[in-house]
């Protein structure tokens, strides 16, 4: 828009001066007797009349008594920049707009005396730039803060650089959470001329962090693993529980894709991407799926995935809950395997009081069905039932495996031949380290077995055993059900 130049005069009623400047009349009256601050011509009737001048002198005393400068100090510098200016004054000029239209406030100081603040710093101390350039700096620090502060503003002198992390006082008694990056200043000689200081309101990102910290204590306390991930799959937080639960560390946790972590299976892989895809349809999940731990053990655990959404509703990502049921699986295991043992000691043990004696081939089918039931039972690679010869040798008389031994030595030479000795359970947790008998004679690929003795009408007339490949196999449950498979044996061939 053309403006004229300043100094010549136009037809602008005080009127009109004051609309297009949002200052009342009575008020640029007052300005112009006490400040001079405009200049009008008078027409040949003795009417004022203004220029645009007079308009750019009151739009500039308006801005910068709104930047924070009083009155008095804004038409000071209105009139003192209209004469020429010197070389460099215009882009100061510009620089101070810069500055004073930051967001960021920005003091300088030498010894805690202000020299320059911009109006963002005096917004955030409450007060007039005017107050804060006749103030001590050290006025806005906490009381219990001084002796810290009076320290570190020594630092500077020396070239050091600080940054600040603190409470702010403002002129009004309240305190705000400040963050301030502090500069030295020095002249071309070298000498210290002050500190430019920097400062932001962290007060809204410091309460934001403490509200996730708490959050995360929150979860961390939560005896459950949590763990959360993007829409991308991508894991953005595990609590302790998570990381206790599979083994990986928390810096080994985030930021890695779900499928960077190894399946039980190629099912198991199936069926979280078909979890992914119900979470990612806005679904819930809850079942039981197998997880990997970093030592490369499996456990089960009870999974709900839950889709959570931004205040757009657009799907964020989301929480898994994990819950450790291997230890329930195992004692369901327990129980269902219990009651399984205890039914097929019931079955076998009355059709060995109720069978017919007139066959001796009904001997060896019932007492065959007893040494697969145990082996099945026992989920064991081999058993067999034998019979004690007049040497004290066993010579075995039926057994579900193609490498058990047909005879064994008797005593020590054999788990079975000390079983007869013993006349009780015996239990052989790891065969490297067993010394009470023989072990050449265990079958190849054996390192753990259980043996119970059958009792006949004049002692140990044989004994049931089982093996199997892994140690420690037979707990003192599997060893009483060997036993009471044997009392069946020895029931049947009385």
């Amino acid at each position: 828009m053309y403006k004229v130049p300043y100094g010549q005069a136009v037809a602008m009623r005080i009127g009109e001066l004051a609309r297009r400047t949002g200052v009342e009349a009575g008020t640029l009256r007052a300005w112009e007797r006490r400040f001079g601050l405009l200049e009008p011509t008078r027409t040949k009737g003795g009417q004022r009349q203004y220029s645009e001048a007079d308009v750019d002198r009151v739009l500039t005393v308006r801005r910068l008594t709104a930047e924070g400068l009083t009155l008095p100090s804004a038409i000071e510098r209105v009139l003192g920049a209209e004469g020429s200016l010197p070389p460099g004054e215009a882009e100061t000029l510009m620089l101070r707009q810069i500055v004073q239209n930051l967001t960021l406030g920005i003091v300088v100081a030498k010894d805690a005396r202000t020299i320059y603040a911009n109006r963002r710093m005096a917004e955030m101390l409450r007060c007039s730039v005017e107050e804060l350039l006749s103030s001590s700096l050290l006025s806005f620090i906490p009381e219990e803060d001084l002796a810290t502060a009076r320290e570190r503003m020594a630092d500077l002198r020396l070239g050091m650089s600080l940054v600040f992390d603190g409470k702010i006082r403002r002129s009004d008694g309240t305190t705000f959470d400040g963050e301030a990056h502090v500069r030295p200043l020095f002249d071309r000689a070298g000498r210290y001329e002050g500190s430019v200081a920097i400062l932001s309101d962290v007060t809204d990102r410091k309460a934001a962090e403490a509200e996730q910290r708490f959050r995360a204590a929150l979860l961390d306390a939560v005896g459950e693993a949590v763990t959360a991930s993007n829409n991308d799959g991508v894991i953005t937080y595990v609590n302790n529980a998570a990381v206790a639960l599979t083994g990986w560390p928390a810096d080994e946790f985030v930021g890695r894709h779900i499928d960077s972590f190894p399946a039980a299976s190629l099912k198991s892989q199936e069926q979280l991407e078909a979890i992914r895809a119900r979470v990612l349809a806005g679904e819930h999940f809850t079942g039981e799926i197998p997880v990997v731990r970093r030592d490369g053990s499996q456990i089960s655990c009870q999974l709900t995935s839950t889709p959570f959404f931004g205040a757009d509703r657009e799907l964020v990502g989301r929480i898994n809950v994990m819950h450790d049921t291997t230890e329930r699986r195992h004692i369901d295991q327990a129980l269902r395997t219990r009651d399984l043992r205890a039914s097929a000691i019931a079955v076998l043990g009355a059709r060995a009081i109720s069978r017919g004696r007139d066959s001796a081939s009904s001997d060896d089918v019932l007492v065959r069905d007893v040494v697969e039931a145990t082996r099945r039972l026992l989920d064991a690679d081999r058993a067999g039932y034998l019979e004690v010869n007049e040497d004290g040798s066993l010579s075995n008389r039926t057994s579900v495996s193609d490498v058990f031994v047909e005879t064994l030595p008797g005593g020590t030479g054999s788990l079975a031949g000390f079983t007869v000795l013993a006349r009780t359970v015996v239990v052989v947790d790891d065969i490297a380290v067993e010394r009470r008998f023989n072990v050449d004679a265990f079958s190849p690929g054996t390192h753990s077995a259980v043996s119970a003795p059958v009792f006949g009408p004049f002692g140990v007339r044989g004994v049931l055993s089982a093996g199997r490949g892994p140690v420690r196999s037979f707990d003192d449950a599997a060893a009483d059900f060997v036993q009471a498979m044997a009392n069946v044996i020895g029931t049947a061939l009385k």
